[in-house]
């Protein structure tokens, strides 16, 4: 019988060898898929509607997950809506799958709402396999990569200054003097433009545009819009599309805040009058080649895309640690004095402390670490997409998924740093012990600054710049509390905004000249 079935087939070694092969596959995929997913907090709604437990907190989802750590282990998963979040809470799950298997993890996830907002191809959401990924990193690493950040050095330096005398002059209005900043030196870098000292319309631009994006888009899968695509296509007369009016709204801000400077700057050219800056240089290295002057649409595209990505990240993050600086030293006089006293050690008072300082300082170094490490400036990173069905620990991870980093509870893992909530700048320097347990703890940069090939590409340009405003900062002034009407200390809260870039809220601190402090000649 066999032989007679056999001679229908004009390869039957081949056969068998499909068949067999086929017949493994239909087995291997059914026990993947009998494989369980991570476990995690159920939806209790049928569609995967979610519910109170679903998975998406209303404020600080990055305590919240570290707490599923115990529940669930270092991977845990949850259903918000329809789609599927992994979340992973330890630095081994975020290595093994962020950065050993970076080619399955490396895109960002995509999104209706960014389309509609008309920044579906900026840099911050760019995935990796588009064509234009390489050519927007290559800018910006020809810009921040290590060998190129010392032409940026003295823009930060004069910045540093402008700063300290703006608190010198009006320290009540720190934040601001914070925010404005943070702006004038990517501004500068960015697009040759100096920032003015009072109501600067680029100050205010992005200010607007960063309350209005935290405000309303501060969770992953947010939006119905996103789950559920067909509703795009519903009147906006019906209830439940209010993604439309926040589209519309975020569309215009987006091209006012991503066009107008590189306006600003083909008008200084124009007029003989452009500073040296990325876009400067980018559109004169055009119209080099080109025979006419003008670039193409992609080119302005790559320019504004570029450019906008360091405008956005380096504003909103800077002032994220910095203000985590000011409301740590308010709290923690004991370590603000031993870095003062560093400081004058080391540096002295006719002077500033300097990039050079930076090594004869270690305790300003470690006080900085401590800052990105008790709250990093994104406790859940930006958001990862797998683009393959993926095993890790015997869990299966779909394809398609959204993977969150839980950045703040790797930097908070009570095995790795002991005391967490402490604000401790000695937990990693040497101790004269030989004990395991006195060695200094892993460096937080490690992970502040993202994991795998997303790493923030702007890091080397925040560490000097961190460094120059903090070490100044110490050199000249003293934080304290607030005080109340009878004189006794009013200690700040901790408490901090929902976003990608969370920033602590709103406090009270007194900010005075260091007591026989000497301001430099060139103050």
């Amino acid at each position: 019988m066999s032989s007679y079935l056999f001679s229908f087939v004009p390869n039957p070694y081949a056969f068998l060898f499909a068949t067999t092969l086929l017949a493994v596959l239909i087995i291997v995929f059914r026990a993947w898929r009998r494989l369980a997913l991570p476990p995690g907090p159920r939806s209790r709604l049928p569609f995967g509607f979610g519910s109170s437990n679903s998975g998406i907190p209303q404020r600080s989802a990055w305590t919240e997950y570290t707490e599923w750590k115990e529940l669930y282990g270092p991977i845990a998963t949850f259903t918000q809506r329809n789609r599927r979040m992994i979340v992973l809470n330890t630095a081994q799950a975020s290595i093994d799958l962020i950065e050993k298997r970076a080619r399955l993890y490396s895109d960002r996830p995509r999104s209706l709402i960014t389309e509609l907002c008309g920044y579906d191809d900026r840099i911050f959401s760019l995935a990796h396999t588009d064509p234009r990924f390489s050519t927007h990193r290559k800018l910006f690493h020809g810009e921040f990569g290590h060998r190129f950040i010392g032409q940026h050095l003295p823009t930060q330096e004069k910045e540093t200054r402008t700063f300290l005398r703006n608190i010198l002059h009006d320290p009540r209005n720190f934040r601001s003097h914070v925010r404005r900043y943070a702006v004038a030196v990517i501004m500068k870098i960015a697009y040759g433009y100096t920032v003015k000292e009072d109501n600067d319309q680029f100050v205010g631009l992005v200010q607007s545009w960063l309350e209005h994006t935290n405000a309303h888009n501060t969770k992953p899968a947010q939006w119905a819009v996103d789950s559920y695509p067909f509703l795009k296509y519903l009147p906006r007369w019906i209830p439940g599309t209010a993604f439309f009016k926040f589209a519309d709204d975020q569309r215009e801000r987006n091209r006012e805040l991503l066009g107008k400077p590189v306006e600003w700057v083909k008008g200084e050219m124009k007029a003989g009058r452009a500073v040296s800056s990325v876009v400067e240089r980018f559109i004169r290295r055009v119209q080099e080649t080109k025979e006419k002057e003008g670039m193409s649409r992609e080119e302005e595209d790559v320019v504004e895309n570029v450019a906008g990505a360091m405008y956005l990240g380096g504003a909103d993050t800077t002032v994220s640690a910095l203000m985590t600086f000011i409301l740590m030293m308010a709290r923690n006089p004991c370590v603000q004095k031993r870095a003062a006293e560093e400081i004058n050690n080391v540096v002295g008072t006719d002077r500033l402390p300097e990039v050079r300082d930076m090594e004869r300082l270690p305790f300003v170094g470690a006080l900085i670490k401590e800052v990105l490490r008790f709250h990093p400036v994104a406790p859940l990173a930006l958001p990862h997409r797998v683009m393959e069905d993926d095993v890790y620990e015997g869990c299966r991870i779909p394809g398609g998924a959204t993977v969150i980093v839980n950045l703040w509870s790797i930097l908070h893992d009570e095995s790795t740093y002991p005391d967490h909530m402490t604000f401790d700048p000695e937990r990693y320097l040497p101790n004269s012990s030989d004990s395991d347990s006195t060695k200094p703890q892993p460096d937080p940069r490690n992970y502040a600054f993202g994991i795998g090939r997303r790493i923030c590409p702007g890091m080397h340009l925040a560490e000097i710049s961190l460094f120059l405003i903090i070490s100044s900062t110490l050199a000249t002034f003293d934080i304290s509390p607030k005080k109340d009407g009878r004189g006794q200390e009013i200690e700040p809260k901790m408490e901090w905004k929902n976003g990608v870039v969370s920033v602590c809220e709103e406090f009270e601190c007194e900010i005075r000249l260091r007591e026989g402090r000497k301001l430099p000649v060139d103050f």
